[in-house]
């Protein structure tokens, strides 16, 4: 039996990994739109660096997509104390949890990561969970520190 000639496959496409922040999008922008590739080579013609990495870095830090933000301030002794003494309240002590946790999170957080204070709704814990995990990282690092 005569074996058929066999077609190479299409290459496939590879999945650019998930964005880290606005720098990666707006670097696939210009590579889709080709103006990276124009920018490049104008760098290339004429030696001046256009500073697109650099850019591309400082919005990944300034606007992140990984769920974490960067803290804007360091953690004060104040915010150190205050969090010591609120975050081994637990969820299921209810009223405590909401009346001295929540305004403390909300405190701490606008403090540190530089946004107006707001307390966001109890129904929306994700929220509060978030803030507190930002808290916890900020908190671990004083800890070492």
């Amino acid at each position: 039996m005569l074996k058929k000639e066999s077609k190479p496959l299409p290459k496939k496409r590879g999945r650019k990994p998930k964005p880290k922040g606005l720098g990666d999008v707006v670097e696939n922008i210009t590579e889709a739109t080709g103006i990276k590739k124009a920018v490049e080579l104008f760098s290339k013609l004429t030696g001046i660096d256009c500073g697109c990495d650099a850019r591309k870095e400082k919005l990944n830090v300034l606007f992140s997509m990984n769920g974490r933000h960067k803290p804007v301030e360091c953690m004060s002794k104040e915010h150190h104390d205050l969090w010591t003494s609120v975050k081994d309240i637990k969820k299921y002590e209810k009223n405590e949890y909401i009346t001295k946790t929540y305004p403390a999170i909300a405190k701490i957080h606008s403090e540190i990561y530089g946004h107006k204070y707001h307390e966001p709704c109890t129904c929306s814990p994700k929220q509060w969970d978030n803030w507190r995990a930002d808290i916890e990282l900020t908190y671990s690092t004083y800890e070492e520190q």
